[in-house]
């Protein structure tokens, strides 16, 4: 019987593979430096997907330097060279592909909108 991280994945990779790997547990790793868990991941993060929680396990960035924090915390392997991006000729900037509140589905979807007020007293 497949894992609800499994299920998770292969559902929204059939939708649109073009996104990427989605993570079922997209927050980074407790563990890593403040700063990186601040900023999430970045291009040239290298690492795996833990088959327990379905998250991204960081290892170290190819495009930062060898000594930068981030690849301190586990080490860079001997043969390292960093990978020198090009901004404009080598990354892809789409601002707003996904507008805020989007919603991502396996199936259609319907958002209905409820009016009203809430009062949390006690009575």
């Amino acid at each position: 019987m497949p894992t609800p991280q499994e299920v998770y994945t292969r559902l929204l990779m059939h939708r649109d593979p073009s996104r990427g790997f989605p993570l079922y547990t997209p927050e980074p790793n407790e563990g890593l430096p403040p700063d990186y868990r601040a900023r999430g991941p970045r291009i040239g993060d290298l690492g795996y997907i833990d088959n327990m929680d379905g998250g991204f396990n960081f290892l170290f960035n190819m495009c930062l330097p060898a000594d930068h924090p981030f690849n301190q915390v586990y080490g860079v392997p001997e043969t390292f060279q960093q990978v020198k991006l090009r901004v404009h000729e080598d990354v892809q900037i789409r601002p707003n592909q996904d507008p805020p509140g989007i919603i991502l589905s396996t199936c259609p979807t319907k958002v209905i909108q409820l009016g009203g007020t809430v009062d949390a007293r006690n009575s």
